[in-house]
């Protein structure tokens, strides 16, 4: 994506030091929530995070990367960039690959600024390649995987498959640790029961593992939380030729998106209520969430191909339909109060100063959203030029469903 033109990215990714979060782009007069992920066409954009991806990928698993920006064909829905990130297949000629990289954290420079220098901070505190004690990981990032695929039979069916993982370990600013694993598994059956007609099955699964999220100078590491969670996607597809000029296919596909945020603290008892100092540091587990965010898509469409006199035409037809339930549930630990040691002036009712708390209840949220669209449209194409031409529908709708918020347990004359 960073090297599309017109497309701006927020961040440099220095030896893979932000592999364990998303980079933010934006393309010519759009933001980031204008931006849409996809796999072998499907659509798996987080919608409760607009503009996102629902997973973190093994790059060896795809063949391509097809990118669009502003104005393109009508089937896309959006105006931002729009990301098609192709999957590889099997062919009737075995193939595979395997790859290792490294990142050693001593070769990396210390080049702490001036202003960090003079609030006492060392290079071994900040944001760095961890080179020691870094949860579990070896010194150093590192990035390996394989992938294969070949004939099950001969211009009949085919199978592919890969896996790759990456291991991010870093010192965040203040010396807190923050490791992160990403797991991925991908798999893709193709088949061929006649000429006429294609298969195909295809399975992924992304783990992410990010052990001390949010830790800092603010939030020392029992504060951070580890964050987990796989998304799977499955899609099925079939396509059918009908003579020379016909097309038909659809697809169903089901992501299952969500993570869990959980407090590396330790339980949520009744002892573990969080506290703020009078330097403004946060102590002891912080909140609890959890995020399930499914999706289940249906696409169908139809391609027909003829001439009229030099001009040539691709007119496509197609329907969508995606729904996309979201829920959440945040809790915080003890008895959901946070305390702050540091005293409040309130004239009048505590000249002395006041010891105030934050009071907070369990919630659990839910929404669902559904999108219909339709598209219709034509690829006209004369000796070097080609035109598209087209329209589109879309109906979108969201609604709250069945939540909960419970009354703060300590409090719940005050909290409800």
């Amino acid at each position: 994506i960073n090297q599309v033109p017109g497309v701006q990215m927020d961040r440099l990714n220095v030896a893979g030091n932000q592999s364990g979060q998303q980079s933010v782009y934006i393309g010519m007069g759009t933001d980031s929530t204008q931006n849409s992920f996809n796999m072998d066409g499907v659509t798996i954009t987080d919608m409760a995070a607009l503009g996102s991806s629902p997973a973190y990928y093994d790059f060896d698993q795809f063949q391509e990367m097809q990118v669009a920006t502003g104005g393109t064909d009508p089937s896309v829905a959006v105006p931002g960039v729009t990301l098609n990130m192709v999957t590889k297949r099997g062919t009737n000629e075995p193939h595979g690959s395997a790859r290792y990289f490294v990142s050693p954290g001593e070769l990396q420079a210390n080049n702490i600024p001036q202003e960090a220098k003079d609030q006492g901070f060392t290079n071994a505190q900040m944001n760095q390649i961890c080179t020691s004690g870094c949860k579990g990981a070896g010194a150093g990032i590192q990035d390996y995987g394989v992938e294969a695929g070949g004939a099950l039979w001969q211009d009949k069916a085919w199978l592919w498959g890969s896996y790759g993982r990456k291991e991010i370990p870093l010192t965040a600013f203040g010396g807190t640790s923050d490791t992160t694993y990403l797991d991925d598994y991908a798999g893709k059956l193709s088949i061929q029961p006649v000429e006429s007609n294609s298969a195909t099955v295809f399975y992924f699964r992304g783990g992410k593992s990010k052990l001390g999220r949010s830790a800092g100078t603010t939030r020392p590491q029992e504060t951070s939380v580890d964050q987990t969670g796989p998304t799977t996607i499955w899609k099925g597809e079939d396509s059918q030729v009908f003579g020379t000029s016909f097309v038909l296919d659809g697809s169903y596909d089901y992501t299952s998106g969500g993570f869990a945020l959980a407090p590396e603290g330790g339980p949520l008892t009744p002892d573990q209520n969080v506290y703020l100092d009078a330097n403004n540091v946060y102590h002891r587990s912080f909140e609890y969430q959890v995020f399930n965010r499914p999706q289940h898509q249906v696409n169908g469409n139809v391609s027909v191909f003829f001439n009229t006199g030099s001009l040539g035409h691709e007119v496509k037809a197609g329907f969508g339909y995606r729904n996309a339930p979201i829920s959440s549930d945040t809790f915080w630990p003890g008895n959901g109060i946070l305390g702050r040691e540091a005293l409040t002036i309130r004239p009048g009712l505590c000249p002395s100063g006041c010891a105030e708390a934050d009071i907070f209840r369990p919630a659990s949220l839910g929404y669902e959203y559904k999108y219909y669209d339709g598209v219709f449209g034509d690829t006209i194409t004369a000796n070097n030029l080609t035109v598209n031409v087209g329209v589109r529908y879309d109906y979108q709708y969201g609604s709250n469903t069945a939540s909960g918020i419970t009354a703060n347990p300590e409090f719940p004359n005050l909290v409800p």
